[in-house]
C-alpha cells in the first residue's frame, strides 16, 4: 500500500544541495530529498519557493513534523 501525504503550507526553501533541499516548515528547517516531494499546486521545488511541501507521512514523521 502507498504511503500517504501529508500537506504543508507557508514553507520556503532556503538552499538546495545535491538534490536535498533545506525547507522552513512550522518554524523548523529540515532536509526533504526532492524526489519525496509530491505533486500539487504551487508546490515548492528551487530554492526562494514559497508555498506547500506535500510529502509523505513517514517522511514527516522522520523530520519531526508530525
Amino acid at each position: 500500500m502507498a504511503d500517504r501525504l501529508i500537506v504543508f503550507d507557508d514553507v520556503t526553501v532556503l538552499s538546495e544541495k545535491e538534490g536535498v533541499l533545506l525547507c522552513r516548515v512550522l518554524g523548523r528547517e529540515v532536509r526533504v530529498p526532492r524526489e519525496r516531494i509530491g505533486i500539487a499546486d504551487q508546490v515548492v521545488r528551487h530554492v526562494g519557493d514559497h508555498g506547500r511541501l506535500v510529502i509523505p507521512t513517514t517522511l514527516a514523521t522522520e523530520l519531526g513534523l508530525s
